[in-house]
């Protein structure tokens, strides 16, 4: 037997209901992990910075005086 188009218009409804609560919650996946992304992003650039600044800070200065004379 076949529905009648009464009967598929509700099931076309109710598909479209599904699809449009699905299309709300990936939404806010993507929300949340754009949020995630810059806070990472920023975590990233601080510890890069903190990163030059401890290498800067404990980089030994050299002269010639200090360097060791090669072997023949």
């Amino acid at each position: 037997m076949s529905k009648s188009s009464a009967e598929r218009l509700t099931d076309v409804e109710c598909i479209l209901m599904h699809l449009q609560q699905t299309l709300t919650d990936l939404n806010q996946v993507i929300i949340e992990q754009g949020k995630s992304i810059t806070k990472l992003e920023r975590e990233l650039k601080q510890l890069a910075s903190d990163f030059r600044q401890v290498r800067d800070t404990n980089r030994p200065t050299r002269s010639a005086e200090d360097e060791i004379p090669p072997h023949y």
